[in-house]
């Protein structure tokens, strides 16, 4: 492990060191919660193909920040009391960057494009002045450069009309996240191995736990504002009280006792400390994960928005391939996570569970099921896929 200056007396917890989720990172997490209602919102009056490409450019930005600043958050601005208040100055830029998300499509470009460059070039320039990792504030730089190529397809897409905007903007997302995946490689600059990297797996990933917990409760506030709209109607408040129940199982999935015990634990509590390589690409693989679980879960609420709102009318394709569509991504997601980290190429429940969603779908569309139907569905299909995910954890934890 890299020595520590021993004059550097803000520093509270060393790289390596295991720590408990600070309280100001759950507060950072709340931006972006804020910023899955906005998702929503735009997907919701644009339920297009356009409309899902948008949400999907803008989704994958704003979450890359929030998975970006995560990851940096693990590694040094939770750690050290003066860095904090960098991280509360990329909440106060994230806010303007998230509230303007449903309007960056339309007539509201830079107040999107401005904050979100702030960000993503400021904030390695600033963290790698209090970052105690030789490797990592050499590595900084090439974060700017990155960040730098990208900011040029995002300007230009600010300067361009609102047809072609989105061409622009799909290019800029795909630098930033290859340059995510990639590690930020520019020829003659070094780039960290993982094995120089001590890091806090099992922080980083009950930090991804608990914001998908958030994910959920903001899922719960879009149900229950829905059915305010509705509460003389017994049939918006039933199909309402079936999207709690597809949150709850969505949520006996991912943290099922099964899950808990046989799964996320030993993951760990065995590769902490004992493979640095391994600590770090089982936390980028979890956080990059979280992207994708986003864009599952702003899906699925956008589908339920549209049953509670009319449960009695058959739903329309699109909402169906929402709602479906977006249970398939977080399942799919979860799959892989699981894949990868534990070593194991199937898991049976989870693969039968994404066939029997497409399927569900298809047979919704094609007897024009209502809207009420069609969630009574999906709440069987989800409390069969816990159950039977948490039955087979504990069957191969034996």
């Amino acid at each position: 492990m890299p020595s520590i200056p021993s004059a550097d007396h803000d520093l509270e917890v060393a790289p390596g060191e295991e720590q408990d989720v600070t309280k100001l990172e759950l507060f950072f997490d709340l931006i972006y919660v804020f910023a899955i209602s906005q998702l929503s919102e735009h997907l919701l009056d644009n339920l297009t193909w356009r409309g899902a490409l948008e949400t999907l450019v803008m989704s994958l930005t704003v979450f890359g920040v929030w998975a970006t600043t995560t990851y940096e958050s693990t590694m040094v601005l939770s750690r050290r009391r003066t860095a904090r208040y960098l991280l509360m100055g990329v909440m106060v830029i994230g806010l303007i960057m998230n509230a303007s998300i449903t309007r960056a499509f339309e007539h509201r470009p830079w107040m999107f494009v401005a904050p979100l460059l702030a960000i993503q070039i400021g904030r390695p320039l600033l963290t790698r002045r209090v970052d105690v990792l030789p490797a990592m504030r050499l590595h900084r730089i090439n974060m700017v450069v990155w960040a730098t190529v990208s900011a040029v397809p995002w300007v230009v897409g600010a300067l361009a009309d609102e047809h072609s905007r989105l061409v622009w903007w799909a290019a800029a997302a795909a630098i930033d996240l290859l340059g995510m995946r990639l590690r930020h490689p520019v020829p003659g600059l070094p780039v960290p191995g993982r094995d120089e990297i001590d890091f806090d797996l099992p922080h980083q990933i009950e930090r991804c736990q608990l914001f998908l917990i958030i994910c959920l409760g903001e899922a719960i506030l879009t149900t229950g504002n829905a059915i305010i709209h509705g509460l003389d109607e017994p049939l918006v408040v039933a199909a309402g009280v079936t999207s709690l129940l597809v949150i709850i199982g969505v949520w006996a999935l991912f943290f099922g006792p099964a899950n808990e015990e046989h799964v996320l634990a030993p993951m760990t509590s065995e590769a902490h400390g004992d493979d640095p390589a391994a600590n770090v690409s089982l936390a980028v693989l979890a956080t990059n994960g979280q992207q994708v679980l986003v864009l599952g879960m702003v899906a699925l609420a956008v589908g339920a928005e549209v049953v509670v709102a009319e449960p009695a009318e058959p739903i329309a394709p699109a909402a169906v391939m929402a709602l479906f569509g977006g249970m398939v991504i977080c399942v799919t997601a979860f799959w892989f996570f699981l894949t990868r980290s534990t070593g194991r190429s199937m898991w049976v429940s989870l693969a039968a569970c994404d066939a029997v969603l497409i399927c569900a779908a298809g047979v919704s569309v094609l007897a024009g099921l209502s809207g009420i139907a069609v969630m009574g569905l999906l709440v069987v299909v989800t409390a069969s896929t816990a159950w039977g995910f948490n039955r087979e954890a504990r069957l191969l934890a034996r």
